[in-house]
């Protein structure tokens, strides 16, 4: 389930991914002037993580947090840049 949190049209969306009444990641896009166009800004918050989730994440996964990090800065360099490599969706 989500909650919005801010919504302002043609510039903001915030919303949270929630699980049994309790906020997960708070995940906020921005649109804003660039050029002729328009930048998207994604970015992300997690709140909290289910005990599961955490171990899971931890034992699957080799420095979990460098991983995170590495992961947060790629997907924004996408939003930004169309032609950086990455997985395309079809």
């Amino acid at each position: 389930m989500c909650q919005v949190k801010s919504a302002e049209p043609a510039r903001e969306l915030a919303f949270s991914t929630i699980q049994r009444d309790r906020g997960l990641v708070r995940w906020r896009n921005c649109l804003e002037p660039a050029g002729d166009g328009a930048g998207l800004i994604a970015s992300f918050q997690v709140i909290w993580l289910p005990r599961t989730a955490r171990l899971a994440e931890d034992v699957l996964t080799r420095d979990p947090d460098m991983r995170r990090q590495a992961a947060s800065q790629q997907g924004r360099t996408r939003l930004i840049d169309p032609e950086a490599p990455g997985p395309r969706r079809p």
